[in-house]
């Protein structure tokens, strides 16, 4: 192996593979660039596998152990989930506090509580309806990551059970189910292939070479060229995109994993700068920063506003990055299963 490479095998914290944890630094930084950009054209390429691609990476990363206790995965994304979720509220309600703070009068102060408690209780129980809804939308990610655990341990037990997420997938298409367990089973494929693959993919690493590279180069490039075809899509949404829905599955779930694999090789071929330190910094501070981004990034849209030069929100979304970063810290020093941490 080049000194100039990656140390492929090489691992940080936690016993996180280096080139896994870029991959969801990018993811996490595409993640707030992608609701800084509503109508960039930008926001259509992000959008085609920045959250599949940390479905994958936490597949690639999940030691099974065939055990009840995989169970708890749930608990552990849930806490997180729902401590952003009321985190969020919080903040805005700091917000609207300042504002109504310059009329200088109590009875506005106690309308803003009123609201806040009421959105509280709207984002708590909306949660749990069919068709849920947060204000708080990336938390949808969590309650998924959490379902791709429980689906992974009853297929464990039972090879059938793996058809439930199919079937949920097909009822979604007319009624989204409650703690968003639809864009859980839309997730879990690419969960799964992540698991499944993780040998070959790890291996790969060991066997990398320029032919690795060009293909990897080569099969991004020709992927990209082909996003426009089936447009915007939305694991949230639970939207494959504008192709006929055959196509658009197989498109959707195609072009994910090709260019998360992809970007997986093409980062361990890349120079060695000395960068694990921050790599990891931020790595392990991802659930937090997709729990607040939220809110600095709609902060963001209604004073300054969306869309304004790319350059700016590239600017903007790192500085989110780096403030959810500190964020992270002080709230792992209070209590880490909020951020789904162990001491």
């Amino acid at each position: 192996m080049n000194e100039g490479n990656w140390l492929i095998i090489s691992k940080i914290g936690g016993g996180k593979i280096l080139e896994l944890d870029i991959v969801r630094v990018l993811g996490v930084f595409l993640v707030v660039l992608g609701h800084l950009v509503n109508t960039h054209p930008v926001r259509m390429y992000i959008y085609a596998f920045h959250m599949p691609m940390f479905f994958i990476v936490s597949g690639l990363l999940f030691k099974s152990k065939n055990s009840i206790k995989e169970l708890k995965m749930f608990r552990k994304y849930i806490i997180p989930a729902v401590f952003f979720t009321l985190l969020f509220q919080i903040c805005w309600y700091v917000v609207r506090l300042l504002f109504s703070l310059s009329k200088l009068s109590l009875s506005a102060v106690i309308d803003v509580t009123i609201e806040t408690f009421k959105r509280i209780a709207v984002d708590l129980v909306g949660i749990v309806q069919f068709n849920p809804f947060v204000e708080n939308i990336p938390v949808w990610f969590l309650f998924a990551l959490a379902w791709c655990y429980i689906f992974h341990f009853f297929s464990n037990k039972n090879r059938l059970y793996a058809l439930i997420p199919l079937v949920i997938i097909v009822m979604s298409q007319w009624e989204k189910l409650p703690l968003f367990c639809s864009q859980g089973a839309f997730a879990y494929p690419f969960f799964a292939f992540g698991y499944l693959a993780k040998e070959r993919v790890l291996d790969g690493f060991k066997q990398k070479n320029w032919k690795t590279t060009v293909v990897s180069t080569i099969l991004l490039i020709a992927v990209v060229l082909i996003i426009p075809i089936n447009g915007y899509v939305s694991m949230y949404q639970c939207s494959f995109g504008e192709l006929p829905m055959l196509f658009s599955v197989f498109s959707y779930y195609a072009v994910s994993i090709t260019m998360s694999i992809c970007l997986i090789y093409l980062f361990g071929s890349l120079p060695r700068f000395n960068i694990d330190r921050p790599v990891n910094y931020v790595a392990q501070s991802f659930i937090t920063i997709l729990g607040i981004q939220y809110f600095f990034t709609t902060l963001y849209g209604r004073t300054i506003g969306f869309d304004i030069y790319l350059i700016i929100e590239i600017f903007t979304a790192a500085l989110i990055v780096l403030a959810c970063c500190i964020i992270h810290r002080i709230i792992f020093k209070i209590s880490p299963k909020l951020v789904g941490k162990q001491k």
